[in-house]
């Protein structure tokens, strides 16, 4: 497989190379006369790293041009060209009065010998005991040149020297002798440094101090906070991205990711947990945590569902829309990128707690069933499990399947009515729904965290947990299709409890090493309870479903960079994740004209697990192509390997030999307790079958070379190329053969783009592209499955293929000389062989009630967004920020001659599924600065978009009509920082309501939620 890759890694050993040759540049950057921290700073190119608390960050330069750039919140704020010769070294000094302004720049250049001598330098300290208190009359001498200063009653001292690095000796009679070596004073520039003493020990004779040296912590006065911001993200990038960041998840008050993204810009969200980006859903989309392929924890689908990871501990969210070869292939519609929060910049404690009301819901009944003990938890405390003695003898088989009456499922294996029956009798009789009043949804958090100078670095870590609990339901929910009448219920229990952990090290080697450990889980606890009229049986009908759900990821991360001779970046990363879904005992019955069905009774086990395991290595490097125009060249390898194994088992029953019970409209509880199971009235039976479980496999390799390259006109041309084999494997092992279906396959997949910067206010962008969208695993499966939302049947389709689209995005940008963008964008995607959900070939409601997956020969998408973002008023007191965004998405499929069959020859042409041709989004945010206070208004809205495809005319496309959200936030930020936050979601609360054939089949309505926190800063 590597010998793929073979022409792409020579050129990449080609241009390696380091610089041996090299003179130090040492770099300060001041804002109003205090250190900049945290300003990033690049030669030539090359970020070589941020500014530290002094200001200062060192590097090496080539002899000859260079230019340095100073950046910050990823925004080139100054630059400035030199040259060097072989013996001299360079100090730069950026003094900016404003960082929107050209700041006052002093450069020297002097010869490795002069250390010591030349410009003069001021060296300003303060000298403190273990308590912080200032120590006067201590004695500082500079132990190199005999100069020497006494503190005053603040402890201060000042002392003028030339540039050079110095040893410091401070000594007074109170305290041990502190020695502090390779203090290093700038021309032209103030130092400040803290120094700590310790009393000197009772009773002990002093130990001179070049003996035994005190070496002591150095700290610089002056620090600055840099605050990362999604303009800059959306602006420096060179491809065409949206952002959200962390102070935007505050504010915007989303608690997950999935509610955060529907505010960018042709992004809405299915089943209020997958990402449909620019018309295209989970199959086009890829997500990655931190730089990794991100597994799933739902087996029906192949994209992640983003409800399971908490805003807490996301630190920003990308959406990168126009493809570039270090990403996924399948990265079509978009890439949803994901990224949890680094080590702080400092010492960070929090504890937060939150209450809410549901209008509608809280305080009212609502439908469930009897749970476990442990489901506040998100664990089942075992009521659900299968039992172990029902498992090991309707095991798993291989060969034909058998229904006997009295066999279980392994061929040849009898066993008798009575034993089936005390087997059937260890099911726990639970199915009967029940009401309760619904309580107050609530919230709390813990975070901590801190930074540290260490020997060998800056060491930092963080750590955060949460845990939350609330209740939804469907409110006046009800279906009034061509075939049913009904009214329905279908609550919902939810707990979620998060922890994560980073830590990392910045060494003193120009290398960063971080470790994330990831810990993610949600119990869903779901009671559907329905009532109706059906026209087909023309019988009133009764249906429940009980549903179960444990979702756990857990992921251990390990990623760092080296920067090698002040050009080439070394990016590596490591990582194993594990997600598990359990969905025990999932229970539906039927009653039909008030008569118990048994064989519409089901208990339903299964159970996904899946590892996965993701290694990465990115290279880079800058250089000079001509005097007008430099090249960033970067090369990467992916693999990544996800293993997974779903087992399912399915029990129903029958009629039994002791004749049909004298009341079959009693509840299910009667009917299937444990004496009715004992009079053989029912009998007990799995439905499995033998393809209902399987292990699969699936393993990805990419190799990836991208050029750069930047002319001095404000142009900037990317070309890369991305060579990528993926390989899927199903295994059934219960079934004759056993069955393996495989897919194969490797890609060579271009991307180009061109971005020009007309000046500081205006750049425009466009890309060409090809990616690929392959089909996942339970769309190609031959299990029946059923869906864990809508609970419809799935069948798989083994003979799908990949399908392959081009890509073209163009997009101009303004940004506002005082902050702020606007941006509009015009794409369009070419498909061919889409992979479309449709209607199987079945009848009645068989057809109604299931769906399957079918390439179609071609399908065409066209949109245009407009979005922008403007701080409109900023005055002493007050600050009105407004951001929104508008898209227009146009897609038509041209179908197959089986597809036109099924669903008519009027869908030729039909949208694709699941995207509004309209979404609206608006968000308007008025700060009053003096009392720390913030008001937002969030408005989202989109048109009608197909939800499913329909059966032929009489049976037309389901729509899900089109509804706007309102949400409001205040906060209040006290002195300490602690702040309070009210909060008002769905002010509107529109029902929710589906069409077909232009009549409402279902609506129901969600409810207001009112949700108050309070968080302190300790």
């Amino acid at each position: 497989m590597f010998h793929k890759f073979r022409p792409l890694l020579v050129a990449t050993l080609l241009f390696f190379s380091f610089n041996v040759f090299s003179a130090e540049m040492l770099v300060n950057v001041f804002l109003n006369a205090r250190p900049v921290q945290g300003a990033q700073v690049s030669v030539n190119g090359v970020n070589v790293g941020a500014t530290s608390e002094s200001g200062s960050i060192e590097a090496s330069v080539n002899p000859g041009k260079n230019k340095v750039q100073i950046s910050k919140d990823l925004v080139v704020i100054s630059e400035y060209e030199f040259s060097v010769d072989d013996d001299q070294n360079v100090e730069i000094a950026f003094k900016f009065s404003e960082l929107s302004e050209e700041p006052e720049i002093n450069f020297e250049k002097y010869k490795l010998d002069e250390q010591g001598s030349g410009a003069i330098g001021i060296l300003q300290g303060v000298v403190l005991d273990e308590q912080q208190a200032r120590v006067a009359n201590a004695i500082i001498t500079v132990e190199d040149t005999g100069e020497s200063a006494t503190t005053n009653s603040l402890g201060g001292y000042i002392l003028e020297l030339p540039r050079g690095y110095y040893t410091l000796l401070i000594e007074h009679p109170d305290y041990r002798v502190n020695r502090e070596e390779d203090v290093r004073v700038v021309s032209n520039i103030g130092v400040a440094v803290t120094s700590t003493l310790h009393p000197r020990p009772l009773n002990r004779v002093q130990i001179d101090a070049p003996t035994m040296p005190i070496i002591e912590e150095t700290k610089v006065l002056g620090t600055f906070v840099p605050t990362e911001t999604t303009t800059d993200m959306e602006r420096m990038s060179y491809a065409i991205v949206d952002a959200i960041d962390a102070e935007q998840l505050k504010r915007f008050g989303d608690s997950s990711v999935a509610s955060a993204i529907a505010r960018i810009a042709g992004v809405t969200i299915a089943e209020d947990k997958y990402a449909v980006v620019r018309g295209l859903d989970g199959r086009y989309i890829s997500s990655t945590l931190n730089g990794n392929l991100m597994p799933t924890t739902d087996p029906m689908r192949r994209d992640v569902q983003l409800d399971l990871f908490s805003a807490n501990i996301i630190g920003s969210i990308e959406i990168q829309k126009s493809y570039t070869v270090d990403m996924p292939g399948d990265t079509t519609g978009g890439s949803v990128g994901m990224n949890t929060k680094d080590v702080p910049d400092g010492y960070t404690h929090q504890l937060s707690v939150g209450l809410g009301y549901l209008d509608g819901v809280t305080g009212e009944d609502i439908v469930t069933y009897e749970g476990s003990d442990s489901d506040w938890l998100t664990w089942d405390d075992g009521l659900r499990e299968l039992p172990a003695e029902i498992n090991e003898t309707f095991q798993a088989f291989v060969g034909p399947n058998v229904y006997s009456p009295n066999t279980c499922n392994i061929t040849g294996c009898d066993i008798t009515f009575e034993e089936n029956a005390r087997l059937a009798q260890q099911f726990p009789v639970i199915y009967n729904v029940k009401s309760e009043s619904a309580s107050l949804p609530y919230n709390f958090g813990y975070a901590l965290g801190n930074v540290h100078d260490l020997s060998a670095g800056e060491l930092g870590y963080y750590g955060s947990f949460a845990y939350g609990n609330k209740i939804s339901n469907r409110i006046d929910a009800y279906i009034a299709d061509e075939n049913v009448s009904a009214n329905y219920s279908l609550s919902k229990k939810s707990a979620a409890m998060n922890g994560y952990f980073v830590i990392g090290l910045e060494d003193n080697f120009d290398a960063n090493w971080v470790s994330k450990t990831i810990f993610l889980r949600q119990s869903d606890d779901a009671t559907r309870y329905e009532t109706g009229f059906n026209v087909d049986d023309e019988n009133d009908y009764e249906t429940a479903t009980l549903h179960w759900v444990e979702r756990e990821f857990i992921a251990q991360q390990f990623s760092g960079d080296k920067l090698f001779a002040g050009k080439h970046d070394l990016k590596w990363r490591l990582g194993f994740s594990e997600t598990n879904m359990l969905e025990p005992d999932r229970r539906t019955w039927t009653y039909i004209g008030d008569v118990f069905i048994p064989t519409q009774t089901e208990r339903r086990f299964s159970e996904l697990s899946e590892n996965g395991l993701d290694i990465g290595l990115d290279y880079g490097f800058t250089f000079d192509v001509t005097d007008s125009a430099s090249m960033d060249f970067s090369s990467g390898f992916l693999f990544n390997n996800r293993e997974r194994d779903w087992y399912l088992a399915r029990f129903s029953f029958r009629q039994g030999q002791g004749g049909i019970p004298d009341d079959t409209s009693a509840d299910p509880e009667i009917q299937l307790s444990t004496s009715s199971l004992q009079d053989q009235h029912y009998q007990l039976f799995k439905s499995t079958t033998n393809t209902d479980s399987y292990t699969a496999e699936v393993e990805t390799t990419a190799f990836y070379v991208n050029t750069i390259t930047h002319f001095d006109n404000g142009v900037s041309l990317v070309a890369g190329l991305r060579v990528e084999d993926n390989m899927q494997a199903l295994l059934y092992p219960y079934s004759v053969g056993p069955i393996e279906d495989v897919l194969d396959e490797s890609h060579t997949l271009p991307a180009f783009s061109l971005s020009y910067d007309l000046d500081d206010a205006w750049k425009f962008r466009g890309s060409f592209s090809q990616t690929v969208s392959r089909p996942g695993l339970i769309e190609r499966s031959r299990s029946s499955s059923f869906d864990s939302v809508t609970y419809e049947q799935i069948f798989g389709n083994p003979e799908l293929v990949t399908a392959e689209i081009d890509n073209l995005d163009l997009r101009i940008e303004y940004y506002f000389s005082d902050g702020g963008s606007a941006s509009f964008a015009w794409f369009t995607k070419t498909i061919d062989n889409p992979i479309e959900r449709t209607v199987p070939d079945a009848s009645g409601s068989a057809a109604r009630n299931s769906y399957t997956f079918r390439n179609s020969l071609s399908a065409d998408l066209d949109g245009i967004e407009l979005d922008f973002n403007k701080q409109i008023y900023d005055g002493n007191s007050w600050a009105v920020l407004i951001g929104g965004n508008i898209a227009y998405i146009d897609s038509s499929v041209d179908l197959d001659e089986e597809s036109l069959r099924l669903e008519g020859d009027d869908a030729q042409g039909r949208e694709l599924q699941g995207q509004s041709p309209i979404l609206v989004n608006l968000q308007v945010g008025i700060d009053h600065v003096p009392t720390g206070q913030a008001f937002t208004l969030l408005i989202n809205s989109f048109d009608d978009k197909m939800y499913k495809v329909g059966r032929g005319s009489d049976f037309g496309n389901e729509i899900e009509l089109g509804r706007t959200s309102l949400d409001l936030s205040y906060e209040k930020e006290f002195e300490n920082a602690s702040k309070i936050t009210f909060r008002i979601k769905n002010l509107l609360d529109e029902n929710v309501e589906y069409s077909q054939n232009g009549n409402t089949i279902e609506g129901y309505s969600r409810g207001t939620e009112f949700t108050a926190k309070y968080t302190h800063n300790f």
